[in-house]
C-alpha cells in the first residue's frame, strides 16, 4: 500500500517550488534588462559612429591651398558643465547632390559645410550638417541643413598645431591645422526620454590633414612690390657723386651695383659707387665712400642729417 504525502512535505515542496520560480523570474527579468541595456548601448554606438564618420569624411576633403582666402576651417568652442557643444565650419570639395531633383546637374566644386548640435522640443539632441554649395561672406548661413544622427549629446573638437591641442581654431589667423580630434558622446535613449538616463557611448577619432602648404604672406609680396616701385621711381633722382661722373642711384642699392653716389635729392650723400667713385651711406643720412685709395670714405652724417661726411685721403 502506497503512503501519501504528509502536510509538512507538501508545504516544504511548495516553498521550494516558489523559491525556484522566484529565482527564475528574477533571472529572466535581469536578462531582459541587460538585453535592453545592451540594445540601447548598441544604438548609442551606431549613432556615434554615424556622426563620427560623417564628420571625418568632410574633414579629410578640406580645401588645401596656401591662399587662405580660398579655404576656411573654424572651430567654435562651446560647452556647458556636463557636455561640449562645439561647432565646426570648413570649406571642402565633396561633389555630392544636396537636392533631390530629377535633372540634377551638380553643384560647385567647393562647399561650405558646418556641424552643430541642436535639440528641438522633446526630441533627442541631434547632430545637424549644413551645406552651402557656394562659399560666400555669409559663412554662418545659407544652404540646406539636414540631420546626421540623433541622440548626440556632446561634441568636442580640437585642432593640432604641431605642439598642442587647441579647443578653438580660426584658419584666417592660424592657417590649416595638422590634425583634428573629434570626441562624440551618444545616448541610447528613445525620443521623449531623458538622454542622460540611458546608456552613453563615447567615440574618438583623429583626422590628419597632411600636405598642407604654409599660408601665403600677401603682405610680404606687397612690400616687395612697393620696394621695387620705389626703387624704379627714384632710380635717376640722385645726383652723381663718383669720380666717374655718372648719375647716382637712389641709395637703396649697395656699393658696386649701381655707378656713382647720390642719395635722395637735397637730403644727403648717395649710396656706394664703383671702386673708383665716391661713396655714400644710407640714402637719408649721407656718408659712405669707395675704397680708401680712390675716394672719400665719408663719416657719420651731421646732426641735421643734411649730408654725408667728407672723404678721407689714401692710406
Amino acid at each position: 500500500m502506497r503512503r501519501a504525502f504528509t502536510l509538512i512535505e507538501l508545504i516544504i515542496a511548495g516553498t521550494i517550488a516558489a523559491m525556484i520560480a522566484g529565482t527564475l523570474a528574477a533571472s529572466f527579468s535581469n536578462l531582459g534588462t541587460a538585453r535592453e541595456s545592451a540594445r540601447r548601448r548598441l544604438d548609442a554606438a551606431v549613432r556615434a559612429d554615424a556622426a563620427l564618420e560623417a564628420m571625418r569624411r568632410e574633414i579629410v576633403s578640406v580645401v588645401r591651398t596656401d591662399d587662405l582666402f580660398y579655404t576656411y576651417f573654424f572651430i567654435e568652442d562651446e560647452g556647458g558643465e556636463d557636455a561640449d557643444f562645439d561647432e565646426l565650419l570648413l570649406f571642402n570639395t565633396r561633389l555630392r547632390s544636396v537636392r533631390n531633383t530629377a535633372n540634377y546637374a551638380g553643384d560647385g566644386q567647393e562647399y561650405e559645410t558646418a556641424f552643430r548640435i541642436e535639440q528641438m522640443g522633446s526630441d533627442l539632441p541631434t547632430l545637424w550638417r549644413r551645406r552651402d554649395t557656394m562659399p560666400d561672406e555669409f559663412w554662418r548661413g545659407g544652404g540646406q541643413a539636414r540631420p546626421v544622427a540623433e541622440g548626440i549629446v556632446s561634441l568636442s573638437i580640437r585642432a593640432w598645431d604641431g605642439d598642442e591641442w587647441l579647443s578653438g581654431w580660426d584658419s584666417d589667423r592660424q592657417g590649416l591645422p595638422l590634425g583634428v580630434e573629434i570626441v562624440i558622446t551618444a545616448t541610447g535613449a528613445k525620443p521623449g526620454e531623458d538622454p542622460w538616463d540611458a546608456p552613453l557611448v563615447d567615440l574618438r577619432t583623429v583626422v590628419p590633414i597632411d600636405r598642407v602648404p604654409p599660408p601665403r604672406d600677401h603682405f610680404e609680396e606687397i612690400e616687395l612690390l612697393l620696394a621695387e616701385e620705389l626703387a624704379e621711381e627714384q632710380g635717376g633722382a640722385g645726383a652723381g657723386d663718383g669720380a666717374t661722373g655718372e648719375s647716382g642711384g637712389n641709395g637703396l642699392q649697395p656699393g658696386g651695383i649701381r655707378p656713382g653716389g647720390g642719395g635722395r635729392p637735397g637730403i644727403g650723400g648717395g649710396g656706394g659707387g664703383r671702386p673708383t667713385g665716391g661713396g655714400g651711406g644710407r640714402p637719408t643720412n649721407g656718408g659712405g665712400g669707395g675704397r680708401p685709395t680712390n675716394g672719400g670714405g665719408g663719416g657719420r652724417p651731421t646732426p641735421n642729417n643734411t649730408g654725408g661726411g667728407f672723404g678721407g685721403g689714401p692710406r
